[in-house]
């Protein structure tokens, strides 16, 4: 259900911000039905943006998410849309800037559903090695794994 990874580098995913809070939103209806597409970010700069909580949506033809998102909690429910033998998987990367220094992802959590209409919910906190830690931005990914 969850897979962790290595630490990585936040070019890799996104650009944590140093002092405000920018949320962005992608709900994903666009004419390219890409195999992966960015859903939303929420990046702060100070613990009080903690605080802010925002729904998101996104959807393509072969899958969709939607849920509510904060940087301590990241909830909601995924569908696969189609009978092709592919999964769709949401991806949560929790990142972390302290001043001076570049951000860095911490934690990776990731789960799927595989089946025409099925749906599943998932849950995620940021937490490294184990132990939870006060991320300062957070970053949700949909896209569709390739078959086996």
């Amino acid at each position: 259900m969850k897979t962790k990874t290595r630490l990585l580098s936040t070019a890799a995913a996104f650009a944590v911000a140093g002092s405000t809070v920018a949320a962005t939103t992608g709900t994903a209806h666009a004419a390219s039905d890409t195999d992966s597409v960015r859903i939303t970010s929420v990046q702060a700069g100070s613990a009080a943006a903690s605080a802010v909580r925002k729904k998101f949506s996104g959807s393509r033809s072969w899958g969709s998410v939607r849920g509510v998102m904060s940087l301590k909690v990241v909830t909601g429910v995924m569908t696969d849309r189609k009978n092709d033998g592919r999964c769709v998987q949401v991806t949560v990367y929790w990142g972390l800037k302290k001043p001076g220094k570049k951000g860095r992802i911490l934690d990776t959590d990731r789960a799927s559903v595989c089946g025409k209409n099925r749906s599943r919910k998932f849950r995620s906190t940021p937490d490294y090695r184990g132990r939870p830690f006060k991320a300062n931005g957070v970053y949700v990914g949909l896209r569709l794994l390739p078959r086996h």
